[in-house]
């Protein structure tokens, strides 16, 4: 978990937090350290930068606040969204979403 959210913000100071997000969704069970050097290849990503990037404590704090935030909220899987309060847990399509977003707008 936090190895991941590291890489993904030290992705997104490279431009690539899009193409790396889907990845890591996508394959987070297979994700290890060691496939770093590899994923920097396959992403076109500056490899000294980001190591770098990775060695340095300056996402710590915002890893840490995001997992202090989900454990106070009870999330225990992704994706989660909250919509008034309300959470939605699992992979849902965009209209379900839309759908939701209509009916609280009609109901205030």
């Amino acid at each position: 978990g936090k190895e991941i959210a590291k890489f993904f913000y030290c992705t997104q100071d490279q431009g690539q937090n899009f193409a790396i997000n889907d990845f890591l969704f996508n394959n987070y069970h297979e994700f290890t350290t060691e496939i770093t050097n590899e994923l920097t290849s396959l992403f076109d990503l500056d490899v000294e930068t980001f190591k770098a990037c990775l060695d340095h404590p300056k996402f710590y704090d915002k890893v840490e606040l995001e997992i202090e935030t989900a454990n106070k909220l009870e999330i225990r899987g992704t994706p989660t969204f909250i919509l008034n309060n309300k959470m939605f847990v699992g992979n849902k399509p965009f209209s379900y979403f839309e759908k939701l977003i209509e009916e609280e707008l009609r109901n205030k």
